[in-house]
């Protein structure tokens, strides 16, 4: 349990220093975008890691990684042809170029 303890707080001083070393400036965020940004990401992984875990009781995690990546690559797929924002598109291709650099 402490373990995820400080991972939770590793997440947040890693968000915090991204904000302090010029995130918001770099991205041409104002107001509450920040706010909104962080939100619309913790909320997300804050619900879904009890089930993650869950299901990682279930089955081996080789095979669990998989099956996220290959969810995660027809998210990367088919997921720009249902957006018509370009800010989709351009984090879209933001995301699949730093997958495909690894």
């Amino acid at each position: 349990m402490a373990d995820t303890k400080a991972l939770h707080l590793r997440w947040f001083a890693l968000v915090g220093n991204a904000k302090v070393a010029g995130l918001e400036k770099s991205l041409n965020m104002h107001g509450n975008m920040y706010n909104v940004a962080v939100t619309l990401f913790f909320v997300p992984y804050t619900l879904l890691e009890v089930p993650s875990n869950i299901v990682l009781k279930l089955m081996r995690p080789s095979r669990w990684i998989a099956l996220l990546m290959f969810f995660w690559g027809l998210t990367m797929t088919y997921g720009p042809l249902f957006s018509t924002s370009p800010h989709v598109l351009n984090a879209t291709n933001i995301m699949a170029s730093n997958n495909t650099n690894c």
